[in-house]
């Protein structure tokens, strides 16, 4: 019976860590997508405020690069 406790609290311990992993990882990208979607919302306000300075202003970021 000590064998099989053993690799149960194992088992557990293991399904446990990763529970952590991906609750934390699922975290950080929802993070990201959302501030990846308030980047795009904001670049198509300037588009549709200001058609020609959206323009000019991505023109000149790629002529600095």
């Amino acid at each position: 019976m000590a064998v099989g406790d053993l690799a149960f609290k194992a088992l557990t311990t293991g399904l446990g860590v990763a529970t952590l992993y991906l609750a934390a990882t699922f975290s950080v990208n929802v993070y990201r997508g959302l501030s990846w979607h308030s980047e795009q919302s904001n670049q198509i306000s300037a588009l549709i405020s200001d058609p020609f300075a959206a323009y000019c202003e991505e023109f000149d970021h790629g002529l600095a690069n």
